[in-house]
């Protein structure tokens, strides 16, 4: 998203959906090239953006299947 409203409903879609504060949400944002999906699975599976990129690339884009893959495999860090 470009414009500052898309960004401020990324950001809002980030915490809802992870729990997480402002301030987390925006540096995965961020660190994520700005893809809501990808920020997501960065701040819930604590992994860095080309992890969670290929991640949920693997998954066709569902998170909810990406995280039980990730934490199937064992790599959660539970």
């Amino acid at each position: 998203p470009v414009n500052k409203k898309l960004v401020e409903r990324s950001i809002n879609l980030i915490m809802k959906a992870t729990g997480c504060d402002r301030s987390t949400a925006e540096l995965a944002f961020t660190a994520s090239a700005k893809r809501p999906k990808i920020a997501i699975l960065m701040v819930i599976l604590g992994i860095d953006a080309a992890q969670a990129q290929t991640l949920a690339s693997s998954h066709q884009g569902h998170l909810s299947q990406a995280i039980k893959a990730w934490q199937d495999s064992g790599s959660a860090k539970a």
